[in-house]
């Protein structure tokens, strides 16, 4: 093989290299369970309804960037009583990682296990679900 496409190729696999082992040192050092309360607190402002998160939550990278959570509790709304909108023993979502780096997100799996749902409409013909879809005027 001649000088450079061998420099280019030693080149390539360090940088493949380097990138494999920052995903790795990335995953085994980021807890995503640190950031539970950020994002019940980040339900709670978009919805005004309780999250709980009673599992734990874990990343996978390779070969999908995805994330997986467990023992997920929505509140219910007000007015419709004090048993859960959503129950679920766990739910998870992955995207595929080489359109990822080209801009494209590509959903490639969502799962959901044990889903408990409560839908329920009052007397005034209003529902338990139409306030999740964004804010009513």
């Amino acid at each position: 093989m001649k000088k450079p496409l061998k420099i280019t190729l030693w080149t390539v696999g360090a940088l493949i290299g380097l990138i494999l082992i920052a995903a790795i040192i990335l995953v085994a050092s980021f807890d995503p369970n640190k950031y539970k309360g950020e994002i019940m607190y980040a339900v709670k402002t978009a919805t005004g309804r309780d999250l709980k998160i009673d599992g734990k939550i874990s990343l996978s990278l390779f070969p999908w960037l995805g994330v997986k959570m467990e023992g997920l509790t929505l509140g219910n709304a007000t007015g419709f009583g004090p048993e859960p909108f959503v129950k679920i023993g766990s739910a998870g979502a992955s995207v595929s990682l080489l359109p990822l780096l080209a801009g494209n997100v590509r959903v490639d799996t969502v799962h959901v296990d044990d889903l408990t749902l409560n839908l329920a409409t009052d007397a005034h013909g209003r529902n338990n679900w139409s306030d999740l879809g964004g804010a009513q005027k």
